[in-house]
Parts: C-alpha cells; sequence; structure tokens
C-alpha cells in the first residue's frame, strides 16, 4: 500500500504536464486570435472615430456657411426693409403734398376761368378809352343799356333782306329814336 501511493501524486504530475503542453499551443492560437481580433476591432474603432471626426468637421463646416448664409440672407432682407420704408416714407409725402396741392390748383383755375370775363370786360373798357372815347360810350351803353342800338340796326337790315317791312317796329325803337 505503501508502494501505491507515491505513484499516484506522480502520475498526476506527469499527466498534468503532459495536458499542459498540448494546451499551450491552444492557448497560445487563441490568445494569437483574441490579440488579432482585438488588434482588428481596435483598427475598426479607430477608422469609426476618424469618420466620425470627418462627419462632425463636415457638419460643423455645413453649419458655419448655413450660418453665413442666414446671416447674408438676413443683411439682405433689413436692406430691403430699408428701401421699401424709404420708398413708403417717399410715397407717403408726396400723398400728402398732392393732396394738398390739389385743392389749391383747382381753386385757382377755378378763380382764374372766373376772372376771365371780367378781365377782357375792363381790358375792352378802359383799354379802348384811350383810343378812342366814342367808340367806347357806344360800346358801353350797347353792354349797359335797356335796349341795344346796333343790335336794332342790324335787325332792321335782316329785315330788310328778308322783305319784311319796315312798319313793323317796336315801340321800343321810336322811344330810342326820340333820344
Amino acid at each position: 500500500m505503501n508502494h501505491t501511493k507515491p505513484t499516484i501524486p506522480i502520475l498526476t504530475l506527469m499527466v498534468l504536464i503532459a495536458g499542459c503542453e498540448g494546451r499551450d499551443d491552444r492557448l497560445a492560437d487563441f490568445a494569437e486570435k483574441a490579440n488579432s481580433q482585438q488588434a482588428e476591432q481596435n483598427r475598426a474603432v479607430t477608422e469609426l472615430n476618424r469618420e466620425a471626426v470627418e462627419s462632425h468637421r463636415r457638419v460643423a463646416e455645413a453649419v458655419e456657411k448655413s450660418r453665413q448664409d442666414i446671416t447674408s440672407l438676413e443683411r439682405d432682407v433689413q436692406q430691403q426693409r430699408q428701401r421699401l420704408d424709404e420708398e413708403r416714407r417717399q410715397i407717403s409725402e408726396q400723398r400728402q403734398r398732392d393732396s394738398l396741392l390739389v385743392p389749391v390748383v383747382e381753386t385757382a383755375g377755378v378763380l382764374v376761368v372766373c376772372s376771365l370775363p371780367l378781365v377782357l370786360a375792363w381790358y375792352l373798357l378802359h383799354g379802348l378809352r384811350g383810343q378812342d372815347d366814342d367808340v367806347s360810350e357806344v360800346l358801353i351803353h350797347e353792354l349797359v343799356g335797356d335796349s341795344p342800338r346796333l343790335l336794332e340796326s342790324t335787325q332792321q337790315r335782316l329785315d330788310v333782306e328778308r322783305g319784311l317791312p319796315q312798319s313793323e317796329q317796336d315801340p321800343n325803337e321810336e322811344e330810342n329814336a326820340d333820344r
């Protein structure tokens, strides 16, 4: 019995040593595969990080460009608003001037038109006095008098031309003749 006890530990040790050597190769292969997979994953993650950084940089550039575009558009819109406000002010001022000017011009036109006959009569009355007082007096009597003489004589001439007798005279004509 004694003899069997020391052999069991020796046999166990030999099995362990022999078993470890075969497993070492498999373990080394497994470790190499794991390391190569880890390295490949690290490369993939690094590549993904680079792509993410590049995408982030492109997005940041696009955002900055869009901000600049928006700022430029806002500036253009503000300038257009200022131009529109200026045009509105000018149109408003023009309408106000026009609205004040139209009644003044209309009133002045009516006054000029109404005063033209008076100016013409004044010119005829006073303008002709200096040249020939007799003609002026006749014209004044014709304009102001009850029965115009020049018109009567013109009427008599027309009656003679038509062949009407002259006995059909107006009684007012006899009174005018007496004067």
